[in-house]
């Protein structure tokens, strides 16, 4: 997707919007919510942050991260609409559709979680039902944009 102004607030809405579905649906797990570390890196080196915390408090370096997985979701999600205005109808929704071309991004962007949840790292028809939701609102949110 081409940058602009208008599109870098697209991205930044939705990355924080994303941001707080995860939380909310953290917190509506029975386990006490405990922090999300996860170790990133910067010309100053490696150093743990907390991601389970609201996005005003997010360090900004998680912040771009998540914006980059959002330019790739655009990215792809542009193709995807190419593609759909040749091909025509589909027998899945729109947004299933959409969360089929957003699944291998998430994958992409997300390596790091692959050792402890292998479960994820798979085609999208083979998630469970409630992870391939999880898609389908990103692809609602990317929706409503457009």
């Amino acid at each position: 997707m081409e940058y602009s102004e208008k599109n870098d607030n697209i991205v930044n809405a939705l990355a924080e919007h994303a941001h707080a579905k995860w939380l909310e649906l953290r917190s509506q797990s029975p386990a006490p919510a405990q922090p999300r570390l996860k170790t990133i890196g910067s010309s100053m080196g490696e150093f743990t942050i907390n991601i389970a915390v609201p996005w005003a408090e997010l360090h900004s370096c998680w912040k771009e991260e998540q914006k980059a997985t959002f330019w790739a979701y655009l990215d792809a999600f542009q193709a995807f609409q190419a593609f759909q205005a040749l091909k025509g109808p589909d027998p899945l929704t729109i947004e299933q559709v959409a969360a089929q071309v957003i699944h291998p991004v998430w994958m992409t962007q997300n390596e790091w979680q692959r050792r402890d949840n292998p479960h994820l790292f798979v085609d999208y028809a083979a998630l469970p039902l409630a992870e391939q939701q999880k898609d389908c609102e990103i692809a609602q949110l990317l929706l409503s944009y457009f």
